[in-house]
């Protein structure tokens, strides 16, 4: 997790734009070297490390996709105290609100110990988010360096605080009990029960060689069968999956999984013999960023991949009993619907009020107007019912954008709109039969009450041919356009994005 965004420079040079709007200047050895460059434009914007809005998005999703610690990039010797205080800030905003959220551990490597030693005086000397710290063995916070470092003459007894694991680095002699930043071997190897995951990786430096000479480094599309890049599997993973591949193979040996890596969007435009060079971000193609993109880039894919695969990783299968039946009255009552399927979020739903990273860029959103607190489901055998909680007063109840529930039957499949084939609307109190490109066609009438903070809907079995195994389904209000990529952005959405909930029909 990367937390240099703001202290990067206020430039926000656009590799991916430049490339296709004007190749001579990202080619031009005399503009703009020495500067961050952009890989692409990330989904939430040229945000800063420290924007809390962003950070809060960032945990939601990382969360969700069950990872468990949070590995920051302090490996240029800077440690980033804004960016990293902010973080563990909302952090403990999510574990206080019922999240089971990441803990954190830093990764070091130049000036390895001097880093080590700033980490521990402004953070873990002081007892700062003590119970975010990841401790493996349950006592000592975990951090990554190299204790030999011989650019470090000073008393180094402080490191007995930490449980010390050694650095990996991609072009070192492989050493087992190193933590690998990133692989430049295939099949990676274990070390000590850590393996790493990359997206991509560049063992033939830098990483913007491959775009004019595709057979150097391994992009997000590289084949290790045939040895080559493949342009048309970029957005599909096949590198990424290689890897996690690897991993799944070694089930027995594996108990860590390090992946590389969630943001890290720049690199420093940079002359390399006679030619312009991007050493670890270059475009698109040649990067390794998991968050999504603005635009029609590689979308969510890529957090879709790290949330199934760390699925198959612990072995979870999302198994869930049937309910009994039952038949709840429509007037939205909590007490009455305690024993059904609940389905928690308690996301913070926080307004958006931030500088971006280029000059004069700020970015504004108001909070969400009806932040939803928890769904539950039941249903008895015509009828499926939702009772949808939120923090307050519900709002703007008659707006097209108020609390729409979109719903999936069986295996989630690319049907419908985005894998979802009716909207249920209490706007209207109707039912609709999605398209493709998310266009509405009324089918049918649901039932649906308001009631302070609550809202009941109840759909007929019949009108979605709901079939034997169940449902799955999403919560949105306020997302008013038809490009999901949007409810990571817009609104309150349990979940965000893409994800769905399951309900197994009684």
């Amino acid at each position: 997790y990367f937390i240099w965004h703001g202290e990067s420079g206020k430039t926000t040079f656009d590799n991916t734009k430049q490339l296709a709007e004007d190749p001579d200047t990202f080619w031009d050895m005399t503009k703009n070297v020495g500067a961050f460059h952009y890989g692409g434009e990330p989904l939430f914007g040229y945000y800063l490390s420290w924007d809390k809005w962003v950070i809060a998005r960032h945990i939601e999703m990382l969360t969700s996709a069950g990872v468990d610690y949070l590995i920051f990039d302090t490996t240029n010797s800077v440690t980033y105290k804004q960016a990293y205080t902010a973080v563990f800030k909302v952090l403990q905003d999510y574990k206080e609100a019922g999240w089971n959220v990441p803990k954190v551990v830093f990764y070091t490597n130049s000036y390895s110990v001097g880093t080590m030693r700033n980490l521990y005086e402004q953070l873990y000397s002081k007892g700062l988010y003590k119970e975010l710290w990841y401790c493996p063995n349950g006592e000592k916070p975990m951090i990554i360096g190299n204790p030999d470092d011989k650019d470090y003459n000073g008393d180094k007894s402080f490191l007995d605080f930490f449980d010390v694991r050694l650095s990996q680095w991609p072009d070192a002699a492989y050493n087992p009990d190193g933590i690998p930043w990133m692989e430049w071997t295939y099949p990676q190897p274990v070390h000590n029960g850590f393996m790493n995951v990359a997206v991509a990786q560049h063992p033939q430096l830098p990483f913007s060689a491959s775009i004019t000479d595709r057979s150097r480094n391994w992009g997000r599309g590289y084949n290790f069968e045939t040895k080559e890049n493949v342009e048309a599997d970029s957005r599909k993973g096949t590198n990424f999956q290689s890897q996690w591949d690897t991993v799944l193979a070694n089930k027995d040996k594996v108990d860590n999984v390090f992946v590389t890596g969630w943001n890290e969007w720049v690199a420093i435009k940079q002359v390399f013999d006679g030619r312009v060079g991007f050493v670890d971000t270059a475009d698109e193609e040649f990067s390794r960023d998991i968050e999504p993109p603005k635009g029609d880039g590689y979308q969510d894919a890529f957090y879709l991949q790290l949330c199934d695969n760390i699925r198959r990783f612990k072995g979870i299968k999302g198994d869930m009993p049937k309910p009994a039946l039952k038949s709840l009255p429509l007037a939205p009552d909590p007490a009455a619907w305690e024993g059904c399927a609940v389905y928690a979020s308690a996301a913070l739903g926080l307004a958006r009020s931030s500088a971006g990273v280029g000059r004069n860029l700020r970015y504004e959103q108001p909070a969400p107007r009806n932040k939803i607190k928890s769904v539950r489901a039941a249903n008895d055998k015509g009828s499926v019912q939702f009772l949808i909680e939120c923090e307050n007063a519900l709002q703007d109840c008659a707006s097209a954008d108020f609390m729409n529930l979109y719903i999936g039957c069986g295996t989630p499949s690319l049907k419908g709109w985005e894998s979802y084939s009716f909207a249920a609307s209490p706007c209207e109190n109707a039912l609709y039969r999605l398209d493709e490109k998310g266009a509405r066609t009324r089918i049918g009438d649901i039932q649906s009450e308001i009631r302070d903070n609550c809202i009941t809907l109840t759909v007929s079995l019949a009108d979605i041919g709901a079939p034997a195994e169940g449902i799955y389904f999403k919560v949105t209000d306020g997302f008013n356009g038809t490009d999901i990529m949007d409810t990571y952005t817009q609104g309150s959405c349990l979940p965000m994005g893409r994800l769905s909930l399951w309900y197994p029909l009684g």
